[in-house]
């Protein structure tokens, strides 16, 4: 004979979830904490950063200062926090890692801001970009200079538009018109973009602006004989670039 079923079952123990107290107090005085030392890393890494900014400005030698600068300030952030009243003795590992990232970037950004323009410039203007334009009687033809790679040759040459082997020499007469333009920039402001032949030591003549960074400077003369090209641009802060194509124009007087 079956057994009776139970036609009462046992009573189940209810959950109920309590959540935990919250101190509103505690969490404020928490968030206030963090914020406060959010914006003394910031203000501290703006003065370590213009420190590093100012030593680079005063003598470009001591760019690299920076990096001890910023070492210096990352190791130094947990005995400035105690001399300001920070406390830290809840601080976890996430809070330092944030703090540390946040005096970082921020000592970056004003650093790199410092050591380019308006404030400073360290870096050259660069020449790139060489044509030489030649005009005869309206009709125009040009040679560039350019890195070539091919199976039997390497190396800069001059080549005619829409081609890639070394160019021909070019008979140029003496009512031709010669051009020879470059592409001359600075991240500041140019001073002057010049050029000079044959050697670095002859007198250099100013370019003309063509706008769009070129510059160019018209040629008369005999091409009879082969001639060198040097470029010379020097910006406003006084550096200086140098650049001379490894091999002439291949011109030649008709």
């Amino acid at each position: 004979m079956a057994k009776k079923r139970k036609k009462d079952k046992e009573p189940q123990e209810e959950y109920e979830f309590r959540p935990p107290d919250f101190d509103e107090k505690e969490f404020l005085r928490k968030e206030m904490r963090d914020i406060r030392a959010s914006l003394l890393t910031i203000v501290f890494a703006v003065m370590f950063g213009a420190l590093a900014g100012v030593i680079a400005i005063a003598s470009p030698d001591f760019a690299l200062v920076g990096l001890i600068i910023v070492i210096a300030g990352m190791v130094a952030l947990p005995t400035i926090y105690r001399f300001v009243k920070v406390d830290t003795s809840s601080f976890q590992k996430k809070n330092w890692a944030g703090n540390f990232g946040t005096f970082f970037f921020t000592f970056l950004a004003i650093w790199v801001m410092l050591m380019n323009p308006p404030f400073s410039d360290h870096a050259q203007p660069t020449i790139e970009e060489v044509i030489v334009w030649i005009d005869h009687d309206g009709t125009v033809t040009s040679l560039e200079y350019v890195y070539l790679k091919q199976a039997n040759f390497t190396g800069y040459s001059w080549i005619a538009p829409n081609t890639t082997w070394p160019a021909a020499t070019v008979h140029v007469s003496a009512t031709d018109t010669v051009n020879i333009t470059a592409k001359i920039a600075d991240n500041g402001k140019l001073r002057t973009a010049e050029i000079a032949f044959d050697t670095q030591s002859a007198p250099f003549s100013a370019m003309t602006d063509e706008d769009d960074n070129r510059f160019g400077f018209k040629v008369a003369g005999d091409y009879s004989t082969t001639w060198s090209v040097y470029f010379r641009a020097v910006d406003a802060a006084g550096n200086v670039e140098m650049y001379h194509p490894t091999t002439a124009p291949p011109l030649t007087s008709l």
